[in-house]
C-alpha cells in the first residue's frame, strides 16, 4: 500500500539500527496483552491495522506484528515526546531485562523515533511509519487515500473532545473495522468520558462494546 509522502510524511529508515542502548519498554499493560492478542487474531486475512499514537513502537505495535505474519501495519505519530516527558508516566515494563538498566530511552539515549525504528525494524517490510500530529481529519486523509482498514487502535491524544472525534470518524469511514482504544480508566477520565459519550450518541450499542478494564474495543454488529 502506497501513501503520498507528501500527505503522509515518513522518516526513511536508516541502512544500520541506530547505536543506542535498548529500549523495549512500553505503556501497555500486561492485563491487556491477551486480549488484545485475541482480536487481532479474530481479524480477516491480511489485515490493516492502522494504530494512532504508536511511541516506541514496543507494546501494541509489536505484538501486532508478531501475532499476525500477514498483518500490514500503519503507525502514527509526532515523535516528538522525550524522556522527561515519559518519566511523568513510567511505562509498565522501564527496565532492560537483562542489564536491570533503566531502559535506554527513558535515560535519554536516543531519540523516540530512534527506538521506535531499531524495535520495529524487523518488521519494516509490513510496516509504514507516518510521522505527523493525528487530528481526527486523519482519519478522513488516510480513507480517501484508499486505506480500508480493519483495525484501527487510538491510543494518542487522551482528550475527551479528541478521542470522540477520532472514534466517530473511524465508525464512519470504517464502519466494519474493530477499534480499539487504551487507557480507559481512572488516570484518563477522558478517554473513559469519551466512551460514554459513543453510546450517548448512538456510535455503538453496548452489546457492541467489549473490554477488560483498561483497554476497551467497539465492534458494530451485523445487521441480519
Amino acid at each position: 500500500m502506497e501513501l503520498s509522502k507528501e500527505i503522509f510524511p515518513q522518516p526513511e529508515w536508516p541502512d544500520e539500527p541506530y547505536d543506542i542502548a535498548s529500549s523495549m519498554c512500553h505503556w501497555f499493560a500486561r492485563v491487556s496483552r491477551k486480549l488484545f492478542v485475541r482480536w487481532i487474531e479474530s481479524l480477516p486475512p491480511n489485515p490493516v491495522y492502522v494504530e494512532f499514537g504508536t511511541f516506541t513502537g514496543a507494546g501494541t505495535t509489536l505484538t501486532a506484528l508478531q501475532t499476525r505474519s500477514d498483518l500490514q501495519a500503519i503507525c502514527l505519530d509526532h515523535w516528538r515526546i522525550n524522556h522527561r516527558v515519559a518519566l511523568k508516566f513510567p511505562p509498565y515494563d522501564s527496565h532492560d531485562p537483562v542489564t536491570g538498566e533503566l531502559c535506554g530511552f527513558l535515560r535519554g539515549d536516543g531519540t523516540v523515533l530512534q527506538h521506535c525504528q531499531n524495535n520495529l525494524r524487523g518488521y519494516r517490510d509490513r510496516v509504514k511509519l507516518v510521522q505527523l500530529s493525528t487530528t481526527h481529519a486523519t482519519v478522513d486523509h488516510l480513507a480517501n487515500a484508499g486505506v480500508e482498514a480493519d483495525c484501527v487502535l487510538l491510543d494518542d491524544d487522551h482528550t475527551e473532545t479528541a478521542f470522540v472525534e477520532r472514534l466517530y470518524r473511524c465508525r464512519y469511514r470504517w464502519p466494519e473495522a474493530l477499534i480499539i482504544c487504551d487507557d480507559c480508566n481512572d488516570s484518563w477520565p477522558g478517554v473513559q468520558r469519551g466512551v460514554e459519550v459513543a453510546f450517548e450518541k448512538g456510535f455503538y450499542t453496548r452489546d457492541e462494546f467489549h473490554t477488560d478494564g483498561n483497554m476497551v474495543a467497539f465492534k458494530r454488529k451485523k445487521k441480519k
